[in-house]
């Protein structure tokens, strides 16, 4: 079982609300994030959509995942 996303989620969760990540900006590219991580882009952006199912972030076609104002 693949918790690693989990762990990448609730990092960015935690970042959002200590104000690590502002508002409109983008978030790390899955690129970034599986760099950082070590982890598969699969994996990167699975942690991303964990995060778009919880509406904390949204993305917009090849622009990257942004944090939504109601956070």
């Amino acid at each position: 079982m693949n918790i690693l996303y989990l762990q990448i989620a609730n990092d960015i969760e935690n970042g959002i609300h200590s104000g690590m990540y502002q508002l409109h900006k983008r978030l790390p590219s899955v690129r970034d994030l599986s760099i950082t991580y070590n982890c598969s882009p699969g994996t990167a952006i699975k942690a991303y959509e964990t995060l778009k199912s919880k509406h904390i972030i949204y993305s917009l076609p090849q622009s990257g995942y942004y944090i939504l104002e109601n956070v």
